[in-house]
């Protein structure tokens, strides 16, 4: 194929996730997410918990509130997590990054199986190497 109708196809691809349902959801969700004051203030506090522990992590344990900060960020996660309208931001969120990475984990390996295909799973799913005469090199 020649580059431009790569790249036309690209293009093509590109309009197709445009136009699916995770996108919808993750804008939709996302707009709610915005209009709902009582989850942007909730955020907005969230922010405050973590510029405080991130200024007591410079210090480490040895800074007099590093445990308490530590420990009112997370509570405040799980606080955020019973939150509606962030729940369902999140959930679209993943959706649509797990459609984003199954395409640019197929484009990947159609061109080669020892490409890297970044992924935001902190826990990536490994793959079963096919090893030849040098280890899989």
């Amino acid at each position: 194929m020649e580059n431009v109708s790569v790249i036309d196809n690209a293009y093509y691809i590109a309009d197709l996730i445009k136009d699916s349902i995770e996108v919808h959801n993750y804008i939709t969700y996302k707009q709610d997410l915005s209009a709902d004051t009582e989850a942007q203030s909730l955020l907005a506090e969230f922010q405050k918990k973590k510029e405080f522990f991130e200024e007591c992590q410079k210090y480490g344990i040895f800074h007099p509130d590093y445990q308490s900060a530590k420990e009112s960020v997370k509570e405040f996660e799980v606080k955020l997590t019973n939150v509606g309208s962030i729940q369902r931001f999140k959930e679209a969120e993943k959706e649509l990054d797990d459609l984003l990475h199954t395409v640019s984990e197929t484009i990947a390996l159609a061109v080669s199986e020892t490409i890297k295909v970044p992924s935001n799973d902190p826990l990536p799913k490994k793959k079963k190497k096919k090893e030849g005469p040098c280890g899989g090199f």
